[in-house]
């Protein structure tokens, strides 16, 4: 699971979005961006039975992801929702995921932010390398 997400990160990411960060990773909200940022996590996976692909074996998945612009509570919440519609939805679409559920905007009081979020499932198969 962690190699999908690094592999989803990485292209979502790209070159040009600096302010994206793994769900679990350690870096505290104070020292993320003060303007806006954009998390990225899995909330789900089913993976199918193994079956021999000719090398060490393979196996179906499916991966549903969970991406969240949060923005200060101060800005108004159409920033969130435009960068939402206009950057992670075609970014998570040119992975070949389809969006499944728009979430409601929600003030996180803890953060001092206010969350966007959408879910996307991600269907393949996973080739496991040998090494």
């Amino acid at each position: 699971m962690e190699e999908l997400l690094d592999a989803v990160w990485e292209q979502f990411r790209g070159e040009s979005l600096k302010n994206v960060y793994k769900s679990f990773d350690a870096v505290p909200v104070s020292r993320k961006s003060k303007e806006m940022f954009i998390v990225l996590g899995v909330d789900s996976m089913q993976i199918g039975e193994a079956f021999p692909d000719g090398r060490a074996g393979a196996c179906a998945f499916s991966a549903v992801f969970r991406v969240s612009v949060l923005i200060p509570t101060s800005q108004p919440l159409e920033i969130a929702e435009e960068y939402f519609y206009s950057v992670a939805v075609p970014r998570m679409e040119e992975m070949g995921c389809v969006l499944c559920e728009v979430l409601p905007p929600k003030a996180d009081a803890m953060l001092d932010r206010v969350v966007m979020a959408g879910k996307f499932r991600l269907g393949g198969v996973y080739l496991r390398e040998v090494e």
